[in-house]
């Protein structure tokens, strides 16, 4: 009896030993951590960074348009929520620019969220042991472009406020430096990026926004372009007239060549159209909208939006939303009905 008892604790130690070491850890797979993509990153997880950078170049990109186009006094923004577009932004009275406003701090965080991808995107590169020479300059080459894009739409924000320019170190922040010297520090940036893109080899997938630009030559000419602007910014008119040379720019050309970007289509549509509702129906004396969206798409769609105003009248504003094939991808053509349906 004792034997037998033995035979079964031995086996049941040996079952438990090797249900261990099978086990392994793959970490939180949904939410990777940046040690996960420094220790070496493979080239999907690098490629998952580049998908990352493209897209949070979109966020709160609205709001930084609204920003400069008010101050820039190009436009007015209408909102019922928030009077600060015409208090703060305007310079209404004695408004005044407030540094913990969410018209800068929500600019200045969105666009320090590319610039901390495209650091991570950087290093993971230059550690990793799946990915050879000449394409980890093409990943390197990218982040420093787009880093430097970055930083010279918050320049271009706050102005001789100046920018940071070195927060590798999210625990030891560089200094904010002021106008000129960020400049020169954004030009020997993008110096980088062109350096690394000479003779790099471009492995990872941008989307259409890239489309006449998605390998090394195009991207170094897209370098090049933000190269001319910030000569120009410089004063350096010899220097943006090279850079405009090595660009994309062709004088005879389309006008739309360039790099975009790229909204999905649907979104484009509703975006539109409510911001029309929003800032242009308030000028035609109606203060209150109430929005509703058809269900239809098949290559083209109406949507119907129905208006309320304060009063008894109600508005009826139609939008045909034609799908229209370009050379840049499917964009959107509207045409748009107002009928009052009081009358």
């Amino acid at each position: 009896m004792k034997i037998v008892m033995k035979k079964y604790l031995i086996l049941f130690a040996a079952s438990s030993l090797i249900a261990t070491a099978c086990k392994k850890d793959y970490g939180n797979l949904n939410n990777p951590t940046e040690e996960v993509f420094l220790a070496n990153a493979t080239r999907d997880q690098l490629n998952n960074l580049v998908s990352g950078t493209e897209s949070t170049l979109r966020n709160n990109l609205g709001l930084y348009l609204d920003d400069i186009g008010v101050v820039g006094r190009e436009m007015y923004r209408f909102s019922g929520a928030d009077p600060r577009y015409v208090t703060d932004l305007l310079g209404g009275g004695e408004s005044t620019l407030s540094n913990t406003g969410f018209y800068i701090t929500n600019v200045w965080s969105s666009r320090y969220r590319v610039v901390k991808n495209c650091n991570l995107l950087e290093e993971a590169a230059g550690n990793s042991t799946y990915i050879n020479d000449a394409e980890k300059k093409g990943y390197e080459g990218f982040a420093k472009t787009i880093k430097a894009y970055q930083l010279l739409l918050t320049l271009n924000l706050t102005y001789t406020n100046g920018v940071r320019i070195d927060v590798v170190n999210a625990e030891q922040l560089g200094p904010i430096v002021e106008y000129d010297q960020a400049l020169a520090e954004i030009a020997s940036l993008l110096d980088e990026g062109k350096t690394d893109l000479s003779g790099a080899e471009v492995v990872f997938p941008l989307s259409a926004g890239f489309a006449a630009f998605s390998d090394a030559p195009g991207l170094a000419k897209f370098n090049r372009a933000l190269a001319a602007r910030v000569a120009v910014y410089r004063k350096q008119w010899d220097a943006a007239l090279t850079d405009l040379d090595e660009s994309f720019l062709v004088l005879n050309g389309a006008f739309d060549l360039g790099v975009y970007d790229v909204f999905p289509i649907v979104q484009q549509v509703h975006r539109i159209c409510a911001t029309f509702c929003a800032r242009v129906l308030p000028v035609l004396g109606i203060s209150s909208i109430r929005i509703s969206y058809g269900k239809k798409w098949k290559g083209f769609c109406n949507h119907p939006h129905g208006i309320q105003t304060t009063s008894t009248d109600v508005y009826q504003i139609f939008f045909l939303v034609i799908i229209s094939k370009t050379t840049s991808g499917l964009q959107p053509i509207f045409y748009l009905s107002v009928k009052n349906k009081s009358t």
